[in-house]
C-alpha cells in the first residue's frame, strides 16, 4: 500500500501477515500506520498555516 502526501512524496507500508492473524500481534505495522497518520496530519498543519498566511497577504 503507498500513501501519498505533501507534494509528491509517498510512504510505502507493507502490510504482512502477523503470526497470529490480527493486527495486534504486529506492532510494525501499527507503527507504519501509526507513523503514516502522524505525517499526513503534521503536512495538513502546514498547509493550513500556509493558507492563512497567503490569504493575509493578499487581503493587505
Amino acid at each position: 500500500m503507498s500513501i501519498r502526501y505533501c507534494n509528491r512524496i509517498n510512504l510505502t507500508i507493507s502490510l504482512q501477515k502477523t503470526e497470529y492473524g490480527d493486527f495486534t500481534g504486529s506492532t510494525a505495522t501499527a507503527f507504519a500506520f501509526a507513523l503514516s497518520a502522524k505525517i499526513t496530519f503534521i503536512c495538513f498543519y502546514f498547509a493550513i498555516k500556509h493558507f492563512q498566511m497567503r490569504t493575509v497577504l493578499i487581503n493587505k
